[in-house]
């Protein structure tokens, strides 16, 4: 089955502007991202989804510069322009990953894939199988995980979806109507379950910045494991 990860990125951020090219440590946010859900083994390619605007340039280069493929499409549609992205290469499977997630961890996004191929392969298949946020009994922090569905149930959202926000944010059409949908999350090991409330490891303000700036603290970070940043966190009680 071809996998293919999907990454979502825009530099147009009114909380955090040209957050994808801020620095954490010597690399980029954006590179952070890359170059981590890049050592996945269960994805067969790593595609940059971008808005067609002109601030969004650099973030193409960079992306090039790392040997990423690069997609340029509409900023509102979200919805359009990740499936469109992945149109010429007709995936089995899309993992979708959001560009404020510099820590994601290849493990759980692996464990995430192979919890979809395995329920694929029954007579009861999933649509959408996540570890990216703490809901449904999975307590997740934010920060290190990804969705996971097909492509033909990504392009048959794409075709029928109308609302505006929920063509925004690509899948909450079906988190929106989970009666439709079956929603399964990846169970959540023990050690990214601590006992932390409000435990976030994503980029959305400048707080989230300097928290990050704090877990990280040279590049050879980007081999490390999710969980040896919530290690430092609880450590570090930020």
């Amino acid at each position: 089955m071809k996998v293919i990860l999907v990454i979502q990125a825009r530099n147009g951020s009114s909380r955090l502007p040209n957050k994808m090219m801020l620095k954490l440590a010597a690399d980029t946010v954006l590179a952070w991202v890359i170059k981590r859900a890049s050592r996945s083994k269960e994805t067969d390619l790593v595609v940059l989804a971008l808005p067609d605007t002109d601030e969004n340039d650099d973030l193409e280069n960079l992306a090039r510069g790392l040997g990423c493929e690069v997609y340029r499409g509409s900023e509102r549609d979200v919805l359009k322009r990740i499936t469109l992205s992945l149109r010429k290469y007709q995936p089995d499977i899309v993992v979708r990953l959001c560009a404020d997630r510099p820590l994601v961890d290849p493990e759980i996004l692996d464990e995430t894939v192979r919890l979809f191929i395995k329920y694929h392969q029954t007579n009861r298949p999933l649509d959408l199988v996540f570890s990216h946020q703490a809901v449904d009994g999975a307590p997740w922090p934010y920060g290190f995980g990804v969705e996971v569905l097909s492509y033909p149930c990504l392009y048959q959202l794409y075709k029928t979806v109308t609302d505006p926000i929920e063509r925004e944010h690509v899948t909450l059409h079906m988190w929106n109507h989970p009666q439709r949908y079956r929603i399964k999350p990846l169970p959540c090991p023990e050690t990214y379950s601590v006992p932390c409330p409000n435990l976030k490891f994503d980029l959305d303000t400048p707080s989230d910045l300097s928290r990050l700036q704090n877990l990280v603290t040279s590049s050879s970070d980007l081999s490390l494991p999710g969980y040896e940043f919530v290690s430092r966190a609880v450590t570090l009680q930020i």
